[in-house]
């Protein structure tokens, strides 16, 4: 006989990510100084600071350096996650 399993209860966790505009908020949000890698793409790997305010549905700003090189990525924000 199959085992029964608990129903698991995910309005809470849901309603408490929903935002002012009434949409559930899925991506982790992203605020100015969080380090981030690329996820994917032509950028793939790379790793920066994110520079501006951000929305999880913009384009951000990342800072990116390297050895005697700085540079700033704008990119669509759901191809990075942060790390760190």
């Amino acid at each position: 006989m199959r085992e029964r399993r608990p129903r698991l209860d995910y309005s809470g966790f849901l309603q408490a990510r929903v935002g002012s505009d009434s949409f559930v908020e899925v991506a982790e949000t992203l605020k100015p100084g969080d380090t981030v890698r690329v996820k994917d793409g032509r950028w793939k790997a790379l790793i920066g600071v994110v520079g501006r305010d951000v929305k999880t549905s913009e384009r951000i700003t990342i800072l990116l350096e390297s050895i005697k090189y700085q540079s700033r990525l704008t990119i669509e924000s759901y191809w990075v996650e942060k790390i760190g």
